[in-house]
């Protein structure tokens, strides 16, 4: 396998720095949550971002070479990326604004990152090891409307409940939805062999050079969300992206064979392929299904430290995070916070005009393996 196939594939999309009601300043999967009606009437402009990598640090990731730690999970190694823009206004309850979004997620097996460590530093292989590579790539960038209502479902005893809804129309800027499945033998310290099936939608394609039309891209995405408020209390519960998909025309597809039948040596003796690729390569009506986003909190407010839990959660994994809110007189209210899955630190700020926040599990961002940025301007009427 050509040693900058599986870069190119990761690298999807231009990142990335492209939301209102973001939940509590923001989160790993840039959840938006439709009840909230933040700080009224007025105008906003906001943005979250994050990207994380399992293998190697962001920076080596998207590097050409991977030059700092490996730290691959054992079982399936992922990199994701999400990121949300928005701007637009509220008013009495309805929120409106144009979005522009970015979603990707990037699973791959452990044998494929340990494979592709070593073809990257050009280490000896283990003669005779076998290895599962099982890659799959799933992602959309797009942008349009956004619209979204806030109503009170029950206000009495102490208890008041808001709930919400929301629609995004959207337009398709570019997309990849596919899966690699093979395997690869190691018959010399740098020297392998494998073959696999490539299913595979995009529009543009990382496996090999092709001229391509870009498809024109069209699609919804609704929006769930709940928050309680019962005492001390307070709770949210969000679905996003529930049902969506994009419908893309005339979306590029090729379905083949891939093998190392076409082999050369580098100057260091190490192994280095053409693929060879047979089979189906046409253009197909394709509907792209959004993977749902949910996202649940729990918070209790004191006067000055208020402890908080929350998790978002997508294609079976779990993002777990906890933290506290700090309130002081004449200061901005302080989010200090630590998510569990990629054990990465975060600290916000929120005033009555906006907010800022970031999130990573390394101080040096070089060698950061999880970054994260939020911030937002509110201007009321």
């Amino acid at each position: 396998m050509s040693k900058r196939v599986f870069l190119k594939g990761v690298g999807i999309f231009p990142l990335l720095v492209c939301v209102s009601s973001m939940t509590l300043w923001g989160d790993v999967l840039s959840i938006d949550n439709p009840a909230t009606v933040q700080r009224g009437d007025g105008a906003f402009m906001s943005t979250s971002a994050f990207i994380a990598s399992d293998p190697v640090s962001v920076k080596e990731f998207f590097g050409d070479k991977w030059n700092g730690d490996y730290t691959p999970r054992n079982g399936t190694n992922i990199v994701m990326a999400s990121a949300r823009s928005e701007i637009g206004g509220n008013y009495e309850g309805w929120h409106i604004g144009y979005v522009h979004r970015l979603e990707t997620m990037i699973e791959a097996s452990r044998d494929f990152v340990d494979l592709f460590d070593s073809i990257k530093h050009s280490e000896d292989l283990i003669v005779g090891r076998q290895y599962d590579l099982n890659l799959k790539i799933n992602g959309f960038q797009a942008d349009g409307l956004h619209v979204t209502k806030s109503i009170s479902l029950y206000s009495g005893n102490d208890l008041n409940i808001r709930g919400g809804i929301g629609l995004s129309l959207l337009r398709g800027i570019r997309m990849q939805q596919g899966v690699v499945d093979g395997t690869a033998t190691a018959l010399a310290g740098k020297d392998y062999s494998y073959a696999g099936v490539v299913d595979y939608y995009y529009t543009s394609n990382y496996l090999y050079n092709l001229d391509l039309n870009v498809p024109s891209g069209y699609g919804v995405s609704p929006d769930i969300g709940v928050i309680g408020d019962w005492g001390n209390w307070h709770s949210e519960l969000v679905v996003n992206d529930l049902f969506g998909f994009m419908q893309w025309n005339n979306a590029p597809y090729t379905n083949a064979i891939i093998s190392s039948n076409t082999k050369h040596y580098d100057s260091n003796g190490y192994v280095q392929y053409s693929p060879t690729i047979t089979g189906l390569e046409t253009t197909r009506k394709f509907t792209q299904h959004f993977e749902p986003k949910g996202f649940a909190s729990l918070r209790y407010n004191n006067s000055v430290i208020s402890p908080f839990v929350q998790a978002s959660t997508t294609r079976g994994y779990l993002f777990p995070e906890g933290g506290l809110l700090v309130t002081l007189e004449n200061v901005p209210m302080i989010k200090l916070s630590y998510e569990t899955f990629f054990r990465s630190y975060g600290l916000a700020l929120t005033s009555t005009y906006g907010y800022v926040g970031f999130q990573t599990d390394k101080i040096n961002p070089d060698k950061a393996s999880a970054l994260s940025l939020a911030f937002g301007i509110h201007y009321a009427y």
